[in-house]
């Protein structure tokens, strides 16, 4: 029914654009009706105010050849403002011979218009310059706030016509702009969960190669150094597991990620050790890039206590995590009776330091009885 309003194809992708040139066509489209019945009734009553009505019905042509050509609403959008400024000064204190309700409503339009198609900057400066004449024009002797003619009638219906339209392009914009937003946000999670997924695999199948190539040596020395490194590996697609099933892609639940690990490693050994958590609750959730390092510490430290620690007494693991001001204090530590430390020299020693520094952190060894590490982060290095 209304095809005539629709503006034609852009290039314009975003949806603050898109809007843009469809309001400035929209609008362009109505004036060129709407002032051609003023300029007759103009003409009819011999009014000073058929300049205005001419000056409007070509600008609005030369807007729609603009728009047609070019599909860009820059430059119509300024002329469009610098023009209807124009009109609404020249209303206000040269011909002085309208209603100033309807010079007040049409200054409003082209201030929120202003607003919507360029920024705060001009909005601010039309609305001074807008509200200045108004109330010069208040100050005025000749100023009569409402006539009651047909000139006035159509002016009015027309400025609140328009006047709404702006006012349902700005409300559809923001919506259409939130409901992007929404979209854009799904499909990046979805992508990123499918990035989770295809990492977690092809970790899995390093981890399997490496399996193999462990096997094929029959060296039980070789088999030990590629058990470590196969663990080490499935601790990080561990974590990409977690991402893929969380509704929180950014982030890694912790509590629920060492009970898994602690289960994982003890099930490659074929043993049982009960596990004993005490987290703090404002540390359940780590970043992902802090949960990687922070996986490979705590696959080190079970793993040496699962495969060292422990000869027939009770088999317990106490991971505590604590504030101390601005640090985080990560202590781990076994029920075993064998020497932690001693049982984790070498390589993994050094990958726990080296991890360490990357977080920022420091460790050091507990005093007995406890057997095992305190680890201290920075509160805003490890939560950020």
């Amino acid at each position: 029914m209304f095809d005539f309003l629709r503006p034609p194809s852009t290039k314009y992708k975003s949806v603050l654009d898109k809007n843009r040139f469809e309001l400035i066509w929209k609008i362009s489209v109505l004036l060129i009706p709407i002032f051609t019945i003023l300029m007759i009734i103009h003409i009819i009553f011999n009014d000073k105010s058929i300049v205005t009505s001419f000056l409007a019905i070509a600008v609005a042509s030369f807007n729609l050849v603009v728009l047609y050509l070019t599909r860009k609403y820059f430059l119509v959008s300024s002329i469009f403002i610098s023009v209807g400024l124009g009109l609404c000064l020249l209303s206000l204190l040269v011909i002085n011979d309208s209603a100033l309700i309807s010079d007040t409503l049409w200054v409003v339009m082209v201030t929120i218009f202003s607003f919507f198609m360029f920024n705060y900057r001009v909005g601010f400066l039309v609305t001074f310059i807008g509200f200045s004449a108004i109330v010069w024009d208040l100050n005025s002797t000749s100023t009569y706030i409402f006539r009651n003619d047909v000139q006035t009638m159509i002016n009015l219906i027309y400025v609140t016509i328009v006047f709404l339209m702006v006012l349902y392009n700005i409300t559809k914009t923001i919506a259409n702009i939130q409901l992007e937003f929404i979209n854009e946000n799904n499909q990046k999670e979805v992508l990123l969960k499918e990035i989770h997924h295809r990492v977690k695999n092809n970790l899995q199948i390093i981890s399997s190669l490496l399996k193999l190539q462990a096997e094929e040596s029959g060296n039980p020395v070789i088999i030990d150094e590629f058990s470590k490194a196969i663990h080490r590996v499935q601790s990080m697609a561990l974590i990409h597991d977690k991402m893929y099933n969380s509704l929180n892609i950014s982030e890694v639940d912790l509590k629920e990620y060492i009970s898994d690990l602690v289960k994982h490693i003890v099930f490659s050994y074929n043993d049982r050790v009960l596990i004993r958590t005490n987290l703090n609750s404002e540390v359940f959730n780590v970043q992902l890039k802090n949960m990687v390092p922070l996986s490979l510490i705590l696959n080190e430290c079970i793993t040496n206590s699962v495969k060292h620690a422990f000869h027939d007494e009770k088999k317990e693991v106490y991971l505590n995590i604590d504030f101390e001001g601005e640090k985080i204090i990560f202590e781990y530590y076994d029920s075993g009776t064998a020497d932690f430390e001693k049982n984790n020299k070498g390589f993994g020693l050094q990958l726990i330091e080296i991890l360490v520094e990357q977080l920022e952190g420091s460790f050091e060894r507990l005093a007995s009885p406890k057997n095992g590490y305190r680890f201290i982060f920075q509160k805003q290095v490890f939560l950020n």
